[in-house]
């Protein structure tokens, strides 16, 4: 089997003379057109070596090592992350879990775009922090996790591989990378390994991060980059703060260093490295059996000092990048599969020469909120402008699933306009979900813009761009719950639900919506009819009666082939339901979902509500998770929510990092002045660690529900994260955990008492219970809001 093309639906390839399509990790097609991508295209085709940089985490600091060596040395450079970012936190949102590692897929393909490197995914789990990289390793597993490594850089096939990480991190990812990783570099050079048939890796050179060690070599991150006016640490750190979900940012100084230093680590057979590019093979050395020497320095000569020299003289660096391809074309690859991946690689950084030496640019449009719904047509332009008159656009081509219809084409000295329209194929909702479980995240609908560029002697060469569709990829109808599960209690005969339908489809939507129960559920009403013609969303709503003693069930609603399941999960849970509680919402929306579901008295504090509302007639205000880092009222308003606690209420504050919430880093005080509370860095990540309760008929622990020691079974991910860790002795501590081998922390959750009214600090990881509708974070849920009887 030959050597897989990386991305050949990003970027344009050569196919060799044998007339396989060959190459490893090309260049995708993303950066800006005009003379700093002609400098770059320029750049790389004088380079034909690749970079693997291996990381744990999407926001991790694989970006600075990736903006210098892409834009300064023009390697191609791959990213490996180990896993999605999924169990991290999300301040823009309220999606956690697999939605969570969607929302971070894109930010990084995005830091990938603005890097112009490649991103390929290891799809390992990430639970969350843990403390070792035995820990980390018991979860992905570590011989497969290993060979999984290797596999992907079998097929990435780079000259060198480096992480940044080093053995001082804490964190039990980052420990797992560095254990498995000389052992995935050895076995991806091994002959014993075996991948899709592809020869061992030729991997030279591999680094890790110095941390406290002795460093062999540095990378100066703090040039600047001549053709971008800024130094490649800025460009990497614009690359980060594209991680949006992460937020809040680290600044620049304490993220990456001016100088990135590097470890030389041993590669089986090899002397440990000194240097980064000494001793690294490329097209060169690899023709010396095809070539004769004289051949080979031209072609040397003609790619490291021609191509460059030409920059000011497009006439003439056109003409030579054609001639480079042809020569390129002509050499004899069949039996040498490396040989081949350097040339398509060089190749393809040619026809970037081509493309931008002729000021050629094209793009797609969609209109407005246009949605891609498979089984029909999707509407589109593409536009190109080219300075060169030498340049014919021939039309367009698709290179993804699906037919491409031309409709009309107008062409024009300096540009063309070709409408067009892309037959969605059915079930390419269910692909598009498996891009989130592949190697790389590749767009499903891709067309290439066909071009042929005339020379002054009568030839022409044939060249594509490559164009993904940005258009997401969606069904005809979608449909929601609202709650996404209902909660029942022994004290609840009936529990209402809507349901969202949001019509995609260009056509009217004409059917039934239905419900179906399991048995002795009554619905009201059972179906409804639903005509939406020029409506794109619509809301339809339904109870359900719920039979004594009924166990956990589910209904099922259905519109057409569409349907999604609403889980009715019975939990003993019990609460006053004249309770008013006041919510100053953070972006997660659990607490929101869970107080309706509670059915409590629900008032919104928005910022233009709480300065100026009589706050009296609630009884409980929650100020949900890292809210106070984006409400200015509920920070400016403090004074406010301490007065109504003063005067009898209870305020509930979940958890904040400690830069949102302790008075030197915010800038507020987040705590009554009597109780002084401040926040660090404590947690347990271990989600199974045994909670120890302190006060046993503490009230938070027992009114209205007695929380059970069975309640603390069956959490996932963490107890919980950035605890209390300095604080008034007047607060009640209620519980106790540790992960293994680390100290007590006694600061998860803690009562205190203000004049006539409560405090109560609580950094457990509820949220992530809630959401599950665990039934004794409800019970706990439900005790926190509840304030207690006069």
């Amino acid at each position: 089997m030959g050597l897989p093309t990386m991305a050949p639906d990003r970027r344009a390839v050569l196919a060799t003379a044998a007339g396989i399509l060959l190459g490893a990790t090309g260049i995708a097609q993303r950066s800006a057109s005009g003379q700093v991508a002609l400098r770059q295209a320029v750049r790389d085709a004088a380079n034909d070596r690749v970079v693997a940089i291996v990381a744990t985490h999407p926001d991790d600091q694989w970006m600075l090592p990736a903006a210098y060596l892409r834009f300064r040395l023009g390697f191609r450079v791959a990213a490996i992350l180990f896993t999605r970012g999924e169990g991290g936190q999300n301040i823009t949102g309220p999606e956690v879990g697999d939605a969570l590692g969607r929302i971070r897929t894109f930010e990084t393909e995005a830091s990938g775009e603005a890097l112009d490197c490649d991103i390929w995914y290891l799809n390992r789990t990430d639970g969350g922090y843990c403390r070792t990289g035995q820990e980390a390793l018991e979860l992905w597993g570590r011989r497969s996790t290993t060979e999984d490594l290797a596999r992907i850089l079998r097929r990435i096939r780079p000259d060198i591989v480096l992480t940044t990480h080093n053995p001082t991190e804490t964190h039990g990812h980052d420990q797992g990378l560095l254990e498995v990783l000389s052992a995935a570099v050895d076995l991806a050079c091994s002959t014993e390994f075996s991948v899709d048939g592809l020869p061992p890796a030729d991997i030279r050179r591999l680094f890790r991060g110095a941390g406290d060690d002795d460093h062999d070599l540095s990378l100066p991150a703090d040039t600047v980059d001549v053709d971008r006016g800024r130094t490649y640490r800025q460009i990497a750190y614009e690359a980060f703060r594209l991680h949006a979900s992460q937020a809040p940012f680290r600044t620049i100084d304490s993220l990456f260093q001016p100088d990135l230093e590097l470890v030389s680590l041993p590669i089986a057979g090899r002397p440990l490295a000194r240097n980064f590019t000494e001793g690294l093979s490329s097209l060169f050395e690899e023709l010396r059996e095809a070539l004769p020497n004289r051949t080979i320095t031209s072609l040397r000569d003609d790619f490291e000092r021609q191509l460059s020299f030409l920059l000011d003289d497009r006439r003439q660096l056109l003409n030579l990048a054609l001639d480079l391809i042809g020569r390129l074309e002509r050499i004899d690859t069949s039996s040498d599969g490396d040989l081949a991946v350097r040339i398509a690689r060089r190749a393809e950084a040619l026809e970037r020469v081509v493309r931008h030496a002729c000021a050629l640019r094209a793009s797609v449009e969609f209109e407005t909120d246009a949605v891609a719904v498979p089984g029909e047509p999707l509407p589109l332009t593409v536009h190109a402008h080219f300075a060169n008159q030498r340049v014919e656009i021939l039309g367009i081509q698709n290179l993804g699933p699906g037919e491409l219809r031309v409709d009309d084409a107008q062409h024009d000295v300096h540009k063309a306009r070709l409408e067009a329209s892309l037959e969605v194929p059915r079930g390419l909702v269910e692909d598009v979900d498996a891009k989130f479980r592949a190697d790389r995240f590749e767009d499903p609908l891709r067309i290439a813009v066909r071009y042929a560029v005339h020379r002054e002697d009568g030839s022409s060469r044939e060249l594509q761009i490559p164009l993904p569709l940005d258009v997401r990829v969606r069904p005809s109808v979608e449909l929601e719950a609202i709650p996404p599960a209902l909660l029942i209690s022994d004290d609840i005969g009936s529990v209402a639900f809507a349901v969202r339908v949001r019509r995609n489809t260009v056509q009217p939507v004409e059917d039934t919506l239905t419900v179906r129960t399991n048995l002795g559920v009554t619905v009201s009403p059972v179906s409804q009819p639903v005509s939406m013609a020029g409506e794109n969303l619509e809301e339809y709503y339904f109870r359900l009666g719920l039979p004594a003693n009924a166990a956990t069930m589910k209904a099922r609603v259905r519109l057409g082939d569409q349907s999604i399941d609403v889980p009715l999960h019975r939990v003993d849970v019990r609460i006053d339901r004249s309770l008013r509680v006041g919510l100053v919402r953070g972006v997660d929306d659990t607490s929101r979902s869970m107080l309706r579901v509670l059915g409590v008295q629900l008032v919104e504090l928005t910022d233009t509500v709480l300065p100026t509302r009589d706050l009296s007639d609630l009884d409980t205000i929650v100020i949900d998770i890292r809210a106070l880092r984006s409400h200015t009222a509920a920070r400016a308003g403090f004074n406010r929510l301490i007065d109504f606690v003063r005067d009898g209420g209870r305020l509930v504050v979940f958890y904040h990092k400690d830069q949102e919430f302790n008075l030197e880093s915010s800038g507020f005080r987040g705590f009554p002045p009597s109780l002084p509370l401040h926040i660090g860095k404590g947690r347990v990540t271990r989600e199974d660690q045994p909670v120890k309760v302190l006060i046993e008929d503490h009230i938070l622990l027992n009114y209205p529900n007695r929380v059970q020691a069975s309640d603390w079974d069956g959490w996932v991910q963490e107890r919980g994260l950035y605890f209390a860790d300095d604080y008034s002795d007047r607060y009640d501590e209620l519980l106790s955990m540790a992960d293994p081998g680390q100290p007590e922390e006694r600061g998860s959750l803690l009562y205190g008492r203000v004049g006539d009214g409560e405090f109560v600090f609580c950094a457990l990881a509820l949220y992530r219970q809630l959401k599950l509708l665990h039934p004794g974070a409800c019970r706990l849920f439900a005790n926190l809001v509840s304030r207690a009887a006069d």
